[in-house]
């Protein structure tokens, strides 16, 4: 149980692909598992109802000290012993609202894709992998969401991180976002301060745009900065543009970023925005839960 608990805290400690065919990572069977009588027994012991009952519950906590959202668990398990092992068939989460290291989601759906899992902990330190193991999921953002994203610090900070200045004098400084979804366009708009608008006071910088996915991430597309700016080549500031996208950061689980969070789809629809991707641990992975 421990096994799932670890994992699962990092995996959503981190912040797919429908499109492409994860299921040739999975294990072939046969599966190497206790056959169908034990099976049997554990259910007619009610092992496997307890033993799945205090792991889902205790995933449950553990997602919501990680998150600080509520999940609902469902684990299907193999059997007694074989949950013991880690191994289990499939793994389902779901969350209606999500708040966590400043990305705000209304709904969230997640579940293992292969039929066959397995997570293994040595030493009670670190989490083996014998398997590739992966998560499909969904997600929506609705309008409300997106505006408490631009809005929190995560996003403020990496806002000051783009601004530049020399001693007392401001090169470059964006602040004061406002966002929201609207006829199924992002609406941003912000405060800019440089030099080159040739005046010391702010100016107000709009962006409307659809979203689109490139190499797992969003980014903007199909984009406009507002008539006064219509003369501007705007695939040449398209990667300038994309620095003040709220929803594309570093996606990764693990440090060296083999372990990965992929979006594979994302569109705008009835004002809210839906995607959907894969998580993925690859196989024969460690992670140090230390």
């Amino acid at each position: 149980m421990k096994k799932l608990i670890i994992f699962l805290a990092l995996i959503m400690g981190a912040q797919g692909a429908f499109a492409v065919d994860y299921s040739s990572m999975c294990m072939s069977e046969p599966y190497p598992v206790s056959g169908a009588f034990p099976h049997f027994m554990s259910n007619a012991s009610g092992m496997n109802f307890l033993l799945t009952q205090v792991a889902e519950s205790q995933v449950q906590k553990s997602l919501k000290k990680q998150t600080n959202s509520k999940f609902k668990v469902q684990i299907e398990p193999f059997g007694a012993k074989n949950f013991i092992d880690g191994k289990f068939k499939s793994m389902t989460l779901n969350s209606k609202s999500i708040s966590t290291d400043g990305v705000y989601i209304s709904d969230f759906n997640a579940k293992t894709l292969c039929d066959y899992n397995q997570v293994v902990i040595k030493n009670k330190k670190e989490m083996y992998f014998p398997t590739n193991l992966i998560l499909n999921y969904s997600a929506v953002m609705t309008s409300d969401d997106f505006k408490k994203t631009v809005l929190s610090s995560s996003y403020i900070n990496m806002l000051n991180k783009l601004n530049i200045s020399i001693g007392n004098t401001v090169l470059f400084k964006v602040y004061d976002p406002t966002a929201k979804i609207s006829n199924n366009k992002i609406n941003m708009s912000f405060k800019v301060i440089t030099p080159m608008l040739f005046t010391s006071s702010a100016s107000t910088f709009t962006l409307n745009s659809s979203l689109g996915v490139k190499d797992g991430q969003i980014v903007f597309s199909d984009f406009d900065l507002g008539s006064s700016n219509s003369k501007l080549n705007m695939e040449k500031i398209l990667p300038l543009v994309n620095k003040l996208n709220p929803l594309s950061y570093d996606m990764n689980v693990t440090n060296d970023a083999k372990g990965t969070v992929k979006v594979s789809n994302v569109k705008i629809d009835n004002d809210r925005i839906v995607m959907d991707g894969v998580f993925i641990i690859p196989k024969n992975y460690v992670i140090n839960s230390k």
